[in-house]
């Protein structure tokens, strides 16, 4: 498979993302004088995020609901990094984990509380959970809340999967121009996630950590623009502009930010 084919992101906000986590677990495996953290990496899709853990000694494990991204991650895996086709509940836990990754994860969910419960269980008084996120209110959702609505009502007729069938016969190669556009974390049948199910500020996030004895100890947000329609197909064109506009969300009220990244531990 040639690098241009190769499902991976370098997008200037995955990589900010991507550096934010690695920080943390580096201050983890200082804290702790452990270099082999056990990791769990929910929603793991093909393994981008797992990959990047598993380089730093980590012994890491990706679950993920979707088979064919879990057999690709397996193409791509090394000898501490585990990926099998699972969900959190599914999973025997042998010990805690020092170190839990939801990304882009809990927006999928009907009912979100059911992971933040097991996170909350499974992870160590020492570790971090991380969770990325979108901003439910933020640009980038709002400016495709229309296409969202569509999705929905299209669901509730039972006609969605012949609209996107009807989609992609127009759209030639979704999956490749997805993945050369904006890189991809998962795989499946149509090469696109799944709609989104909730819609989370910073204080229903904050009401369903406290839920389960959790609290944001740090916040990163993301971008503003990059990934807001129709922004992002020129932005994914120009590194100089994805990077402008990942710092200018450094400087911004979180309300303005398209998502964030967070650590959360369990609180004292």
């Amino acid at each position: 498979m040639s690098s241009k084919q190769e499902i991976q992101k370098d997008l200037v906000h995955y990589i900010k993302k991507i550096n934010f986590i690695l920080d943390n677990v580096k201050k983890l495996q200082e804290e702790t004088d452990k270099k082999d953290l056990n990791v769990l990496d929910v929603g793991c899709g093909v393994g981008n995020i797992s990959l990047e853990i598993s380089k730093l000694g980590c012994k890491v494990t990706g679950i993920d609901i979707d088979k064919e991204s879990i057999e690709y991650a397996k193409k791509r895996s090394i000898k501490n990094c585990t990926f099998l086709v699972s969900n959190a509940h599914s999973l025997i836990i042998k010990e805690k984990f020092d170190v839990i990754i939801c990304s882009e994860v809990l927006e999928h969910l009907k009912h979100p509380e059911r992971l933040t419960e097991f996170v909350s269980k499974n992870i160590k008084k020492s570790g971090f959970v991380f969770i990325s996120i979108p901003n439910g209110y933020g640009p980038s959702e709002l400016s495709v809340s229309p296409r969202r609505f569509i999705g929905k009502m299209l669901k509730k007729m039972h006609l969605y999967d012949q609209a996107r069938n009807l989609r992609h016969s127009i759209v030639k190669n979704p999956v490749k121009k997805a993945q050369d556009r904006f890189g991809l974390d998962t795989l499946n049948a149509y090469g696109e996630g799944a709609l989104h199910e909730q819609f989370f500020s910073i204080r229903s996030l904050k009401r369903l950590f406290n839920k389960f004895n959790l609290e944001i100890v740090k916040r990163q947000n993301s971008f503003i623009l990059v990934g807001t329609f129709p922004f992002y197909y020129l932005y994914s064109r120009s590194r100089s502009l994805q990077e402008f506009d990942c710092n200018l969300a450094d400087h911004v009220q979180a309300f303005i930010s398209s998502g964030w990244s967070f650590i959360v531990k369990l609180k004292n």
